[in-house]
């Protein structure tokens, strides 16, 4: 039983820590995203000339 509430409490940690990074960083777009935007940022300074 004793196994059983250390595990929890080092998943508890986890989230914690996971928690606390995303608040002290921001969030980054993943590669699909990021060429996307570059692709519709293109698009309108296209449009606009």
């Amino acid at each position: 039983m004793g196994k059983r509430n250390k595990s929890k409490r080092f998943i508890q940690q986890g989230k914690d820590s996971v928690s606390l990074h995303d608040a002290r960083f921001p969030y980054r777009s993943t590669l699909e995203e990021a060429q996307h935007d570059a692709a519709k940022d293109s698009a309108e300074r296209q449009v606009d000339f």
